[in-house]
Order: structure tokens, then C-alpha cells, then sequence
């Protein structure tokens, strides 16, 4: 008897009637994931986050009521496994590193095709953090802007709490490599690297890859 994974559950909150059908729409027809809620308002997702079995939070960022980073970090704690997928017509640095630094995993700008979305969602299980080409731009020129400062550390960030693996970790995660590709580089499984992640995050008090990437940028310099 073959056994099939179970489908990864993903929700989208979208106020746009119109994306959030499309979007729906692209999900019930890609392989391996389910479409399970839709909602309109981030406040009314909550509750079900709770619940902890969500997989993937497809997130727009300007939505009524709590919208925006604030969105970004209420989502993530109701669901704190969950990944997060922002959809937005925003490409300005601050909503993007706003989203990406309350924890957001990766970033779309509205328009993306069914190509770039199921792209991104494998990106995103492999532990990629897929975004939109201009996006990422924008995070590699702010990252290349950051490397080339000469001032000196912030006494807050001059004593590096990681350890040796924990600084490995990071700084292939920093370099583009993919959970999975630091499993098998480090000799470790995936699972030992979501635990490495999840402690870096706590040791640097941060919420997102970016963040963490951020702060090792910081000592670097």
C-alpha cells in the first residue's frame, strides 16, 4: 500500500475579493498543498492560527484594520511554526523590511504568475525565501550597502552569542543555502537545523531569517 504525504495547509488574507479567488484558485490546482480558509481581515485569521496545523499564511499587507509589520508579527505568533508569504503591491524597503523583519519568509509582489507562486512555495519547503526579482534587489543592495559600512559594533552586538555551529549555520543561511542544503553540508537532518534556527533567533532576539542575517551582517562589520 503506497502512503501519501499529507497536503500542506495554507490560508490566504486578502481584503481583494477578486486576488483572493485567483489565488484560491491557483492553490486548488497545485500538487501537494491545500487551499483551506480564506479570510478578509488578519484579526479574523487568528483564532484559526491558533490552532497550529497551518502549514503556510499568504499575507497582504494592506489590509483593514491590523495590517502591515503588525500583521506580519500577529500572524506569526499565533502560528509561530507557520511560514509566512507576503502578497503585496508594496516594493517600498519599508513595508518589505518591515514584513521581512516581523518574520515574514518571502515576498511577492501582486501580479506573480502561477508559475512564480508554485515556485515560490517550493522555495519556501525546501527553506528558501523566495521573492519577487525586484525585491530582491532591494535586499541585496541594502545587504551590500550594510557589508560596506565601516562603523564601529553596537556594544549591545559586540560579544557574539552563537556557537560555532550556530555561526555556521547562520552565515550559510546568510550565503542563499536552504535548510535541506545545510542538512546535508553540516551532516545534521533538517529537523536539527529548524532546531539550530529557532535557537539563533532566540539568542539574537530576532523573528525572521532576514533579521538574524542582519545581525550577523552587523558584527561583521
Amino acid at each position: 500500500m503506497t502512503f501519501r504525504p499529507l497536503a500542506k495547509k495554507i490560508i490566504i488574507i486578502e481584503d481583494d475579493g477578486q486576488v483572493n479567488k485567483a489565488l484560491a484558485e491557483r492553490l486548488r490546482r497545485s500538487t501537494g498543498y491545500t487551499m483551506h480558509a480564506t479570510f478578509q481581515k488578519c484579526e479574523d485569521a487568528l483564532p484559526f492560527l491558533a490552532r497550529g496545523d497551518i502549514w503556510l499564511t499568504i499575507l497582504d499587507l494592506g489590509l483593514p484594520g491590523l495590517s502591515g509589520s503588525g500583521a506580519v508579527k500577529a500572524v506569526k505568533k499565533a502560528n509561530p511554526e507557520g511560514e509566512i508569504l507576503i502578497h503585496s503591491i508594496y516594493d517600498g524597503g519599508d513595508e518589505v523590511f518591515g514584513a521581512l523583519q516581523a518574520g515574514a519568509s518571502g515576498y511577492l509582489l501582486k501580479g506573480c504568475n502561477s508559475v512564480d507562486l508554485t515556485e515560490a512555495l517550493r522555495q519556501l519547503e525546501a527553506g528558501g525565501a523566495p521573492m519577487s526579482f525586484g525585491i530582491a534587489r532591494k535586499v541585496a543592495g541594502f545587504f551590500g550597502k550594510l557589508a560596506a559600512r565601516k562603523e564601529s559594533k553596537p556594544e549591545a552586538l559586540s560579544e557574539n552569542p552563537l556557537s560555532e555551529r550556530e555561526r555556521g549555520i547562520l552565515t550559510r543561511l546568510s550565503e542563499g543555502y536552504s535548510y535541506k542544503d545545510i542538512a546535508q553540508i553540516s551532516g545534521i537532518s533538517v529537523h536539527t537545523v529548524h532546531t539550530h534556527i529557532k535557537n539563533i533567533y532566540r539568542k539574537l532576539e530576532v523573528n525572521s531569517r532576514s533579521e538574524a542575517v542582519y545581525r550577523l551582517q552587523e558584527r561583521r562589520n
